[in-house]
């Protein structure tokens, strides 16, 4: 199974102090595969640079099993979209075209990208 994720799932992972880290933990303990907007990877990752540890975060990523995806030369239109449908910042766009353009689960702990993704039959709870 892959999935796709927010920048909050990722964070929520990096960080041991963030309100989210055992979930995130739970979601990457399922042992799948995901699908991460380069730009949503990005945003992970401004913390860990600012302690100069990008890079090694990065990889603890790609070990993990996240993947950046590539929307392809629809990206653009695809972004476009789905931001002015469901008025979401653009970050959450991104993560929510991978979704859709994959058609695949988002797993996020964002309650307005959760519903936009639900609308679309896309969202996935998050594990217990």
């Amino acid at each position: 199974m892959t999935v796709a994720l927010d920048a909050g799932v990722l964070i929520g992972l990096l960080d041991p102090s963030d309100a989210h880290h055992e979930s995130a933990r739970r979601v990457f303990a399922a042992g799948i595969r995901f699908l991460v907007h380069p730009v949503n990877i990005a945003e992970a990752l401004i913390t860990p640079e600012r302690a100069g540890r990008s890079l090694e975060a990065y990889e603890d990523l790609r070990r993990v099993g996240v993947s950046p995806a590539d929307l392809g030369p629809n990206g653009p239109l695809i972004l476009a979209r789905l931001r002015e449908k469901h008025r979401l910042r653009m970050p959450d766009a991104c993560a929510l075209a991978v979704a859709v353009s994959e058609d695949i689960p988002l797993v996020t702990f964002d309650k307005q990208l959760a519903s936009a993704a639900s609308e679309r039959g896309l969202f996935e709870p998050l594990p217990v």
